[in-house]
């Protein structure tokens, strides 16, 4: 199922502070360190804990500047996933990564391991429920201004946290025809219905193809999705 599926039968008109602004750096730290976005303590920042359904910053402290480290995330059940970062390469202190999940993934504790060269930092994220309803589309960076722009044939993958357990709710799809709009002035095109989880959770899996209606897309729900809905909080995609 695509855009154009989703808008056919009805027709009408997800994120926190960065690891800048949490005030730690290299100094704060004796030893290599990967920490969380919203630490200010320095003691604390390896252990954090967040929510589903969110982006969330994992930050690196007192790395070799200018070379890659490998940072693996193994989750409670045991599967992982790697990354590589490259440390003080930008202009952006400290260095980070965004880290997302969506609906679906376990809860519990996930276990950081950054390694660079003999050097490694452990962690840990300790990722519990959503406690109101949010929306995300996996791999929005909320702190960018607006929505970015894919080709079309990319997927999307559209995540919906903390509603009722096996809850049906209303999607509700707006539209901008302008790929370069971010998602902003787009008008109410359209809804779907979809039933949560025993979580209160929800994935829309979008593929996007040839003939589908171009432009921005951005998502509410009935019961209404937490806060103002407003592209840069990560809950809409652009496809030109």
């Amino acid at each position: 199922m695509g855009v154009d599926a989703l808008l056919s039968p009805f027709s009408g008109g997800a994120g926190g502070d960065s690891c800048i602004t949490s005030g730690l750096t290299d100094t704060d730290f004796s030893r290599p360190s990967v920490g969380s976005g919203l630490g200010h303590d320095p003691v604390k920042a390896t252990a954090e804990e967040t929510a589903i359904g969110q982006p969330w910053w994992i930050c690196f402290y007192r790395f070799q500047a200018g070379s890659t480290l490998e940072l693996t995330v193994r989750s409670p059940t045991g599967t992982t996933q790697s990354y590589t970062v490259c440390y003080n390469c930008t202009k952006d202190r400290p260095t980070s990564l965004m880290w997302y999940t969506v609906a679906g993934q376990p809860l519990g504790r996930y276990r950081l391991l950054a390694r660079q060269g003999r050097m490694s930092a452990e962690g840990t994220i300790d990722l519990g429920p959503q406690d109101s309803p949010t929306i995300y589309v996996a791999g929005n960076n909320p702190a960018v201004w607006g929505i970015p722009s894919r080709p079309i044939g990319s997927v999307f993958r559209v995540s919906f946290t903390g509603y009722g357990p096996g809850q049906r709710i209303w999607v509700l799809i707006y539209h901008n025809p302008d790929p370069a709009s971010h998602g902003f002035s787009s008008r109410y095109r359209s809804r779907v219905s979809l039933r949560t989880s025993g979580r209160g959770e929800a994935l829309l899996t979008l593929p996007t193809g040839q003939g589908e209606p171009k432009g921005c897309y951005v998502f509410d729900t009935i019961p209404t999705a937490r806060g103002v809905v407003l592209p840069e909080r990560g809950n809409g995609f652009c496809i030109a």
